[in-house]
């Protein structure tokens, strides 16, 4: 999918490899946000046909990670992320994947989608036999009526989301003195509270009491610090309300309703042990759907912008037909930050920090995935209403699964670390003294006495990368710097720009 200018791209795929091509292109597709992207995208692969779909890490303009996730919901097939490895045998795919908390083994049934990262395989290099090849390859072009996909569901005009403002980060001022008129405290007081409640300090006063769902995975009485800052964020907008996954999930009301969970659902059936998103993303939408129907409505749901969390995200917005935005660093009312009364708007920041977008979803009950360190949790302790809601699994729900998990050991800390010493007569900063062998000094040259010399090589690290590991690792960890939107654009970036 993509402007004709795509093309060239396609041709490229399948001078590495590819068989054969289909290019969906259209006018309409222009400014085309991750659900209209999905859409297509499932439209195209239903009309080829597949066993597997294999999607990349993430695009090069936004670097949003959810249509995969996106694109397997509309399908209605399983969904194993960010593969390192992959193997077929028969009807099922195995992956290992590597998660902040451990390395995993994920197995799936196909049908079913696969997203690798960029360290799976090495890249191929079309040769030029394969450039040649190419140009034989059939290569079809389909257009949004080919697919019957109506042009108004694509495009600017129909994105989720929309910029309110893209804005230069402002140099570093010095600070505020809040000083006191007339020595009594009270006006020097009241412009603290002002100037705390402007920096999201301190939290303001509610302006609907409409349900905030929180989604936390949680394994006994701890809380991670992310969803408590995502309780702090909630009462912004309404009244928090917590779904808690997870066998262990009844043991963390209390550290929930100490950060002001007012309703805490749990939901601890086994099959959320083994981690799959589709079980997870069954259960919220089952209560997402509850809350939203009810009298109070639903302002937003709010996960941890993680790569798991991201994926659930991805496939609540299709569910739940609302707006998804990734990697927030801030939330707000609409009508305090210059969006619609009752909506919600989120702060992005971009372009290597230099810009900060403001943008708000414009449809249905927005998904946001908020960053981890985006505000400092705030306890506020309630008295929680707990329930647990009846929640219903499809089949299939256990079409993915963990078969292995070994968990990361823990980073040591800076007084558990050992400092090597080699002796100083060996190596000095981590270069080494060789001398090399003995000459026979030359007549009419100045040499070192004896006709030795001394030279510096680079110490050898015990189990250390060599040069060409280095540059590997240097590649690898190359990041593409994301532009900044123009307002009016959708927040997501998805899709050509050049327009």
């Amino acid at each position: 999918m993509g402007p004709p200018a795509a093309a060239e791209a396609l041709r490229k795929a399948l001078s590495i490899g590819g068989d054969r091509g289909v290019h969906v292109s259209d006018p309409a597709l222009h400014g085309s946000d991750a659900h209209a992207t999905s859409l297509v995208l499932a439209r195209a692969i239903e009309r080829i046909g597949y066993d597997i779909v294999v999607c990349g890490m993430a695009s090069t303009d936004a670097g949003m990670g959810t249509v995969p996730a996106m694109l397997a919901e509309r399908l209605g097939i399983p969904q194993v992320s960010l593969a390192t490895r992959l193997s077929l045998d028969g009807d099922q795919v195995t992956i290992d994947r590597e998660t902040q908390q451990a390395t995993e083994t994920l197995q799936a049934t196909l049908p079913a989608l696969v997203s690798v990262t960029d360290r799976t395989r090495e890249a191929r290099c079309p040769s030029f036999k394969g450039i040649m090849a190419a140009k034989k390859k059939p290569v079809e072009t389909w257009s949004l009526a080919d697919l019957g996909i109506d042009g108004q569901l694509a495009g600017l005009a129909h994105a989720y989301t929309k910029v309110l403002s893209a804005t230069a980060r402002p140099p570093r001022a010095g600070g505020e003195i809040a000083t006191d008129d007339d020595g009594s405290g009270g006006s020097g007081g009241e412009r603290l509270l002002t100037f705390l409640g402007a920096q999201k300090f301190i939290l303001g006063r509610v302006l609907s009491m409409t349900s905030v769902l929180i989604v936390a995975e949680v394994t006994g009485a701890t809380v991670p610090k992310s969803i408590t800052e995502l309780l702090t964020l909630a009462r912004r907008l309404g009244e928090p309300v917590t779904v808690a996954l997870g066998t262990g999930a009844a043991g963390s009301v209390d550290a929930l309703a100490r950060y002001g969970a007012a309703r805490v659902c749990i939901v601890d059936d086994p099959l959320l042990d083994d981690y799959s998103v589709l079980p997870q993303t069954e259960a919220v939408a089952q209560v997402a759907a509850t809350l939203r129907d009810s009298g109070g409505g639903l302002a937003a749901v709010l996960v941890p912008a993680t790569p798991e969390g991201k994926e659930l995200a991805a496939r609540l917005a299709v569910r739940l037909d609302g707006g998804l935005i990734t990697d927030a660093t801030d939330v707000e009312p609409g009508g305090a930050a210059g969006g619609e009364p009752g909506s919600v708007v989120t702060t992005q920041s971009v372009f290597a920090g230099s810009y900060s977008v403001k943008a708000t979803v414009t449809r249905r009950t927005p998904v946001i995935a908020v960053k981890a360190n985006a505000v400092a949790p705030e306890p506020a302790p309630v008295t929680p209403e707990v329930e647990k809601p009846q929640i219903t699994f499809s089949d299939q729900a256990s079409a993915a699964r963990v078969t292995a998990r070994a968990e990361r050991a823990a980073r040591a800390g800076r007084r558990d670390r050992r400092r090597v010493r080699w002796p100083r007569s060996r190596r000095v900063r981590g270069v080494r003294a060789r001398r090399a062998p003995r000459r026979p000094a030359r007549r009419g040259r100045r040499s070192l006495a004896g006709g030795g010399r001394r030279g510096l090589v680079p110490a050898q690290q015990p189990g250390g990368p060599d040069r060409q590991d280095r540059i590997s690792a240097a590649l690898r960890g190359d990041r593409h710097i994301r532009g900044y939107p123009a307002p009016g654009r959708h927040a997501d970036l998805e899709g050509d720009r050049r327009g």
